[in-house]
């Protein structure tokens, strides 16, 4: 279990990144100057790894009872029936409130959704809130499907439809999100069942998977391009202007070749793919020396989901999401992980990660302890770490995934 540790999974997303900034043909440059940004990121690691390796120790499992009693079968019930009905509000939401079969295509739809800034509707809210559900309930039976006496087709399909519907709109990130979670819980069940994860069969998997993923990222972009009027090749030319890049003249003459089919195309989305990994560091630094004053939103940025609610139910005079988007130098753009704590905490933001790595080492401990705590948990700081130095995974709708996680184990807890 130590391989997925804290500790180790955030030096594995370093040398990833470091490994794929090596070998990418854009070549990345900066108008300022880069050094207080560098030190800064290399503090807030460092602050997340004293944090990580704090002087929690393994407790013994206390969980036992809880693992064979049947009596949870309840509250399992109760995550799996709030997941349905939230889906089904959801498949509602999508079709008669945001109509989205009155557009051309998903990637017209999805640009729409990405400039709307209505207020919510209830349906809407109460679809967020409910649907991840199901996914919560397909974590649990992963760990005690032995003691879960329930269709399991029923529990897949729960469990899947959140990133089912993002694969239906063309997104990708939220289908990486629900994919590692299912590794990591995977991981940890084989671990307490003293069998080994990574046989022959996983690892052919695994790379299934990732070559289906670059032929729908192919697909999805080949439509986005195709939409926003760009071929290839004025695509990667409006691509160095606007991320200030430079293409190595062998890609671009190899993609010239190509154009907009075939190998080039394929070469170019793994390149992309590559990319989205690599801009969140990229973009934290430029967002570092644009951010020079520090309003402190004291969490509005990264945690707007509950104030968002708060306005919902009346409570007036909160900052929103979009106020908060004043300290971003450029808004929807990854900033890693670090550049949403900066921009609600500023350098503050070191004393917070040394917080979340004591939290993280406390939930990896509880996991390796078979808690439920960590069992239920872990995946999803495992899976925030390892996509740390490209996006904030604790944040905007991934939140109401950890929420309803947090509502389990808290009937859990009330109950036992």
């Amino acid at each position: 279990m130590r391989v997925i540790s804290p500790s180790s999974l955030l030096f594995f997303s370093i040398i990833t990144w470091v490994i794929l900034f090596i070998i990418t043909p854009y070549n990345y440059y900066y108008t300022q100057d880069t050094t207080n940004a560098t030190i800064f990121l290399f503090l807030s690691i460092i602050c997340f790894m004293l944090g990580a390796n704090s002087f929690f120790k393994k407790e013994k499992n206390s969980y036992n009872r809880l693992i064979i009693s049947t009596k949870i079968n309840s509250i399992f019930k109760f995550s799996l029936i709030t997941g349905i009905v939230g889906i089904l509000l959801r498949i509602y939401q999508r079709i008669f409130i945001e109509k989205i079969f009155i557009f051309d295509n998903l990637t017209e739809f999805r640009f729409s959704a990405l400039n709307d800034f209505n207020e919510p509707s209830m349906i809407e809210v109460l679809s967020s809130i409910m649907y991840p559900f199901g996914l919560t309930a397909l974590i649990f039976y992963i760990y005690f499907s032995d003691k879960i006496k329930i269709n399991k087709n029923i529990i897949y399909l729960a469990g899947i439809m959140y990133p089912l519907e993002s694969l239906a709109l063309g997104g990708r990130i939220t289908i990486i999100v629900f994919l590692s979670m299912i590794f990591f819980s995977l991981f940890i069940k084989n671990f307490h069942k003293q069998r080994l994860f990574f046989r022959k069969r996983y690892i052919f998997i695994v790379i299934f998977f990732l070559f289906i993923f670059s032929l729908y990222s192919t697909s999805i972009v080949q439509t986005r391009l195709s939409t926003m009027g760009f071929n290839l090749l004025s695509y990667i030319d409006f691509l160095e202007v606007q991320r200030q890049v430079s293409v190595s003249g062998s890609f671009y003459n190899f993609v010239d070749r190509e154009n907009f089919s075939g190998l080039g195309l394929y070469l170019f989305i793994i390149n992309e793919i590559m990319h989205y990994y690599l801009v969140g560091v990229i973009e934290f630094i430029k967002l570092f020396n644009y951010n020079t004053t520090y309003e402190y939103w004291m969490g509005a940025h990264q945690f707007n989901v509950y104030l968002k609610f708060f306005s919902f139910i009346g409570i007036e005079n909160l900052p929103s999401y979009q106020e908060t988007l004043n300290s971003h130098h450029h808004p929807g753009q990854y900033t890693s992980f670090i550049g949403p704590a900066l921009i609600d905490f500023g350098r503050f933001s070191l004393v917070y990660f040394f917080i979340l790595g004591m939290i993280s080492r406390k939930i990896y401990l509880d996991a390796i302890s078979n808690r439920l705590t960590g069992l239920m948990l872990y995946p999803i700081v495992a899976t925030t770490i390892i996509f740390s130095p490209m996006i904030n995974l604790l944040m905007a709708q991934n939140l109401y995934i950890l929420n309803s996680f947090l509502f389990f184990l808290l009937l859990v807890k009330m109950r036992y």
